[in-house]
């Protein structure tokens, strides 16, 4: 059985993506070849984070996300993150040739990445209506790699 939570940030988080990979990097080391997936979402004009992994994934990744991350906490998933209206939803799945890994953009200069484009995506939702939800599925290969 796999456990969803909400990532909730209640401070400004002003080290942005260079503390977010170092986070990666060290989770890295230890969540070798256990796979979990980190979630993007949007619902009733909100933007939130979502986490998926077995119990003993997640009791890893909790301990080395509070390590990092002191400000947010993992609550209970109460956006029902994984329910959506089958009649009124269109799902894809994108993979990588052969398992390889996808090289994130790290420079803050740069606002071509994909997720920023999937950020900007978000504005064009209807507030009241649409809902819509991005996972990664990740699942370190060797040390300090994803």
């Amino acid at each position: 059985m796999l456990k969803t939570s909400l990532i909730k940030i209640y401070h400004s988080f002003d080290q942005g993506k260079k503390k977010f990979a170092e986070f990666l990097e060290n989770i890295a080391k230890t969540m070798e070849h256990q796979k979990f997936s980190i979630g993007l979402h949007y619902g009733k004009g909100e933007i939130f984070y979502s986490f998926n992994a077995n119990p003993r994934t997640s009791a890893n990744f909790e301990s080395q996300f509070y390590t990092h991350f002191n400000n947010f906490q993992l609550t209970g998933d109460t956006k029902e993150v994984w329910t959506y209206d089958r009649s009124r939803s269109a799902i894809g799945e994108l993979k990588l040739m052969h398992s390889w890994f996808f090289p994130f953009k790290m420079d803050d200069e740069d606002n071509s990445d994909f997720i920023f484009n999937i950020f900007r995506t978000f504005e064009n939702f209807d507030v009241s209506t649409d809902k819509a939800g991005f996972f990664i599925e990740m699942r370190p290969i060797k040390n300090e790699s994803f």
